[in-house]
């Protein structure tokens, strides 16, 4: 999840919440080797509850399938070296919207461009991506550097 969160990161999680997240929220999954911080990108309510979540973190491509019952919770704040992120506020919500929906584009790009080459990952997959994620991450890390910046304004008043 870096930059936003750095690994040894303190992670705070509302674990009474038992609600879907919203694409673009951080959540607190369990896997195999424990827990994982990762953004929800698309979700897949059933009627019976249970759903799927497609989360990925925000420095890799990968993008993973998980099952909702693997949710433990939702990211609420975040403490690393002295500065914390509260993820409550206007400004917050809106950036976790904003990156989920590009996550989601991006989601969808690269299921197009798999359809197109018969299921392979290769080059122009990557080409589309890569294009596509270099200029929307300029923008993205400003927009954490501002978050950052005005959690820690908040923490010195």
């Amino acid at each position: 999840m870096t930059p936003l969160i750095q690994n040894k990161s303190i992670v705070f999680a509302d674990i009474s919440a038992k609600r879907f997240p919203v694409s673009g929220e951080i959540c607190l999954f369990k896997n195999s080797e424990g827990y994982v911080v990762h953004r929800a990108i698309r979700i897949f309510r059933r009627s019976d509850g249970s759903g799927e979540i497609i989360e990925k973190g925000d420095a890799s491509l990968n993008f993973t399938l998980r099952q909702s019952c693997d949710l433990v919770g939702i990211v609420t704040s975040v403490s690393n070296q002295g500065c914390n992120i509260r993820f409550d506020n206007p400004l917050n919500r809106y950036l976790n919207k904003t990156y989920g929906l590009y996550w989601k584009i991006v989601y969808m790009l690269n299921k197009i461009v798999i359809n197109i080459t018969d299921g392979e990952q290769n080059r122009l997959q990557r080409f589309i991506i890569n294009v596509f994620t270099r200029g929307v991450m300029v923008v993205f890390r400003m927009m954490t550097w501002l978050t950052i910046k005005e959690s820690n304004s908040k923490n010195r008043q």
